[in-house]
């Protein structure tokens, strides 16, 4: 087992429509194929970035 903590970053006011992404397109397509996501968090601060 394997833990990946990656920070993504958006450009300036679209952080919102990244974590929408990941959420809802990326996330699912992680779990399809057996992984197991813990879980998608924006940054206190910046508004732009997602862990």
């Amino acid at each position: 087992m394997f833990y990946e903590i990656r920070t993504e970053h958006a450009r300036h006011g679209r952080g919102a429509e990244l974590a929408r992404y990941l959420d809802e397109t990326v996330i699912p397509l992680h779990e399809e194929r057996g992984m197991r996501v813990v879980g998608s968090f924006t940054v206190a601060g910046d508004e732009d970035a997602v862990v």
